[in-house]
């Protein structure tokens, strides 16, 4: 079986999409944010495996209201570099912003 390699943009464009569509005129209101993660994280989840190629998927996403504080985040992993991978977004509407990391390795 030939391998097949994880393409960030790829899923960059799916995850771009799935915010847009998602959180584009949502209000950051804290009491749903939870739910709201959730909600984001398994549709994600779900486009991503509709495309059928042999991964498993980590999925992360921070909802972050926008009232000028600084975020750090970091993460590191160690897997085989010509197949596996991950891309990261970030998205923002007027009131919160979002951080989106998929990680793909492959199976």
């Amino acid at each position: 079986m030939a391998e097949i390699s994880f393409v960030s943009e790829e899923v960059n464009g799916i995850v771009k999409d799935t915010l847009d569509t998602m959180l584009g005129q949502v209000t950051y209101q804290q009491s749903k944010m939870t739910q709201l993660t959730e909600s984001v994280i398994d549709e994600v989840l779900k486009r991503l495996v509709a495309l059928k190629k042999p991964y498993k998927y980590l999925v992360s996403c921070v909802l972050m209201q926008k009232m000028g504080a600084g975020l750090h985040s970091s993460a590191a992993e160690m897997w085989d570099t010509t197949t596996d991978g991950y891309a990261h977004v970030r998205w923002d509407n007027k009131t919160m912003f979002c951080f989106l990391t998929v990680f793909g390795v492959s199976i």
